[in-house]
């Protein structure tokens, strides 16, 4: 077994890939600042084959592709290995629109140390790329707005080898959808479930998103479920906590997630997050260093 180490001043982060074990050693916290991120998120693409009202990315089937071949990706990666870093999270758009993303996915696995994970709409994943991908990933995460889109995008992807977790949003009004597709997602044999208050960027508007009341009939489902794996984004965390006594260590959530990740575009510029207005154009992969000092020894998030 391998474990791969971050100094963080929590203390030293053991993790190890195949398994997923995260060990931290306390005893040595304080000792450090932090040095580098523990993932970088890499928005491999802004096309999709779907056009949600509500996308951050305002991702569409004739939107820009972006700066990414397969050999700079795998650059970028060898980079971020020698870095030091724990892995890579692909996004979009859709990470499946990218020409042979399953195998170049189990290329980074094979070639580097890092854990390779991806967050996709699941309508593109074929059987060949889970048998690609098989062994040779960490995490796929599906996004699923609604609870009839699970047996169809999730259930087929179960048992094949790639650990699954579902994403959902919850919006205006919405406890009963997310209740709902979390339901079925424990019926199908899920048990990670990332809920994501919508937000007012890209195409979303504020009258989606949640309100105080959504926020308290939340809580009180997810307090009656504690036996399901339960994460939030950062604002509906500190909600959840100011109003329903709910806490979440979650250090792998990253909008505002401060040092801990590290965002970049398909068109080749680095953020603090996905949701920050923050970027700075990445000539390149040696200015990673320096550019995450810039963000965080300021705290611009």
């Amino acid at each position: 077994m391998f474990f791969r180490n971050i100094r963080t001043p929590n203390g030293l982060l053991l993790f190890e890939r195949k398994t997923g074990l995260n060990v931290l050693l306390d005893e040595m916290k304080g000792r450090w600042g932090w040095e580098k991120p523990l993932y970088v998120a890499v928005q491999i693409t802004n096309k999709c084959n779907r056009q949600c009202k509500w996308c951050y990315a305002s991702s569409s089937s004739s939107a820009p592709v972006g700066v990414w071949t397969r050999e700079k990706l795998l650059d970028l990666c060898r980079h971020l290995d020698r870095w030091g870093v724990l892995g890579v999270a692909f996004g979009g758009g859709e990470p499946f629109t990218f020409p042979g993303f399953s195998s170049l996915a189990r290329q980074v696995w094979d070639s580097t140390g890092l854990d390779v994970g991806a967050t996709s709409n699941g309508d593109l994943i074929t059987k060949a790329d889970l048998v690609t991908m098989k062994g040779h990933f960490g995490q796929l995460r599906i996004s699923v707005w609604h609870p009839n889109e699970v047996r169809p995008k999730v259930t087929r992807l179960l048992g094949q080898g790639v650990d699954v977790g579902i994403n959902t949003i919850l919006f205006r009004n919405g406890v009963e959808l997310v209740k709902s597709v979390v339901q079925e997602g424990v019926k199908a044999g899920v048990n990670d479930f990332v809920i994501l208050g919508c937000k007012v960027y890209g195409r979303a508007v504020r009258a989606m998103m949640p309100d105080v009341e959504d926020v308290r009939k939340l809580g009180e489902y997810i307090k009656k479920h504690r036996e399901i794996g339960f994460k939030v984004d950062p604002a509906l965390s500190v909600a959840l906590s100011a109003t329903q006594g709910i806490e979440f260590l979650q250090p792998w959530i990253e909008e505002k997630s401060g040092p801990r990740f590290l965002s970049i575009t398909y068109d080749g510029y680095v953020k603090p997050d996905s949701f920050s207005n923050v970027r700075v154009p990445l000539v390149n992969f040696e200015q990673l260093p320096e550019i995450y000092r810039s963000f965080f020894l300021n705290q611009v998030i």
